[in-house]
């Protein structure tokens, strides 16, 4: 039945007040008596009086409660008036209810088919459709009260969205095609985010792979550069150079300390000395003493980490000593 229902128009006309009524004189003719009656009989004939007035405020009280069932009476079917129009009211109100919660479900239940439908004709996968668009559909309904202002909200969100996933699937196949398709690993999730955010993102990833590869170039040509320094240096101690005289003692520089003088044995005077040997001698005297003050400044030494320092220092210091007794005379 698809035609519009109607209750007929309720019409009442009804007086709710008494119409006619003496009740104010009666009142007051009440108290006139009440007041002079004599409550205090002490003769017959005064008792007498006593017993008629006793029958005629009986009289009078009778007279009240048969006004008052007569007025109950008559208005009893105003009160059953009252009665049907509550539960009516009542009955109207509950199918009221029960048609706007069945309009709410059935609202709803279009809602979600319509929207499921939509999502089937996106162009991403699957899988992501209700994940990274279900709320799109639904915002995009938002406020819409007819069916056709539905279906149209939704025809448009789905055709921007399809719009938005097929630019964002051609940039991301330049992006390829230009040799990084390595750091797309992700292009099916990739191509259903905002155009903007897609251009920012592979921009982004082409930074830090350039960046990654500069490092790595780097340090290749470091690791290169000290093969060739330790190649250099082994092949020039293979060459090799003059011995050292075996006369100055050689410095411990990680001991900080030097080596006592070798003992000389009895030995006929030798030949005079190189020219600078004995300069040289007197130089590495200095060293040898001033070495002597740092070997006691690390003796003193209680923390591992200034120990391990020292000890670095002691080994660079040592290899600087070699080199400069080995090779430092010849440059």
């Amino acid at each position: 039945m698809n035609e519009q229902l109607e209750i007929i128009p309720l019409n009442v006309s009804a007086k709710g007040e008494v119409l006619s009524s003496n009740l104010a004189e009666f009142r007051a003719s009440v108290k006139t008596v009440l007041d002079s009656i004599n409550r205090t009989p002490k003769t017959d004939e005064e008792f007498g009086l006593a017993e008629q007035n006793v029958k005629m405020l009986k009289g009078a009280e009778d007279t009240v409660k048969a006004a008052k069932e007569k007025a109950l009476k008559d208005a009893e079917s105003l009160h059953q008036f009252f009665s049907a129009l509550d539960e009516s009211s009542e009955e109207i109100r509950q199918a009221r209810l029960a048609l706007e919660k069945k309009i709410a479900a059935e609202k709803e239940k279009i809602r979600t088919s319509l929207i499921n439908e939509a999502l089937d004709r996106l162009e991403c996968v699957s899988r992501l459709r209700k994940k990274e668009f279900g709320g799109v559909m639904t915002d995009a309904i938002k406020g819409k009260r007819t069916l056709k202002s539905i279906k149209d909200a939704i025809d448009a969100a789905v055709s921007l969205t399809n719009n938005t996933i097929t630019e964002n699937r051609q940039t991301i196949r330049e992006f390829i095609d230009a040799g990084f398709g390595n750091l797309v690993m992700d292009e099916d999730e990739l191509e259903t985010k905002s155009t903007i955010y897609v251009e920012s993102e592979l921009r982004r990833r082409q930074d830090v792979a350039r960046v990654a590869k500069e490092r790595a170039r780097l340090a290749e040509e470091a690791r290169k550069a000290l093969e060739e320094a330790a190649r250099a240096k082994a092949e020039l101690e293979e060459h090799g150079k003059p011995p050292v005289p075996p006369s100055p003692a050689a410095i411990n520089m990680t001991a900080f300390e030097p080596e006592p003088e070798p003992v000389q044995a009895k030995a006929p005077v030798p030949s005079p000395a190189p020219v600078g040997e004995e300069e040289w001698r007197q130089f590495q005297a200095t060293v040898f003493e001033v070495f002597g003050q740092l070997k006691e400044a690390r003796g003193k030494l209680t923390h591992p980490a200034n120990k391990r320092r020292v000890a670095y220092f002691a080994q660079a210091v040592n290899n600087a000593w070699k080199a400069c007794e080995t090779e430092g005379g010849e440059k």
